[in-house]
C-alpha cells in the first residue's frame, strides 16, 4: 500500500478538489487524512489487542518446518503472536507513510502549488477494456 500510495495508484476524488478554492483544498485534505489515519489507528489498536489475545496459541507448522530443516524433534512452540502482530506493524508503517505524505501535500498547497491539477486523467475510453 505504501508503494501504491507513493505512486498515486490509490483511488482519489481529485476532480472535486480541483474545483474548490485553496483553503477548501487544505481543509478537505486534512479531513480526509484525519479519517484515514483514525481508521488506521483503530486497526493498530485492535490489531495489537488481537495479537495479544491469541499469543497463547502456537503454530505447529513452524515445529514441522524446524524438524525438517534441523533434523531434530525439538519443539519451538512459536507463538502466533508474531504472525498476528505483523498486521498492526504494517498498518503503523503505512500511517507513518501517510503522515509524511500529508505534511508534504499541505506544505505544497500552502506554497500555492496546484497539486490536484497534476493528476493525469486517462483519455476517454482508455482503461475500460
Amino acid at each position: 500500500l505504501g508503494i501504491a500510495y507513493q505512486r498515486g495508484e490509490l483511488i482519489s476524488l481529485s476532480l472535486f478538489l480541483q474545483k474548490v478554492p485553496r483553503v477548501a483544498q487544505i481543509v478537505l485534505t486534512l479531513l480526509a487524512y484525519a479519517a484515514i489515519l483514525g481508521t488506521l489507528g483503530v486497526l493498530i489498536w485492535y490489531g495489537f489487542a488481537f495479537a495479544e489475545v491469541n499469543s497463547i496459541q502456537t503454530l505447529p507448522a513452524f515445529d514441522f518446518i524446524w524438524a525438517s530443516i534441523s533434523g531434530s524433534d525439538e519443539e519451538l512452540n512459536f507463538s502466533s503472536y508474531w504472525l498476528y502482530v505483523s498486521v498492526p506493524i504494517g498498518v503503523a508503517l503505512l500511517a507513518i507513510h501517510l503522515l509524511i505524505g500529508l505534511i508534504d501535500r499541505i506544505r505544497r498547497l500552502r506554497a500555492g502549488e496546484n497539486i490536484y491539477d497534476e493528476i493525469e486523467q486517462p483519455p476517454v475510453g482508455e482503461g475500460t477494456r
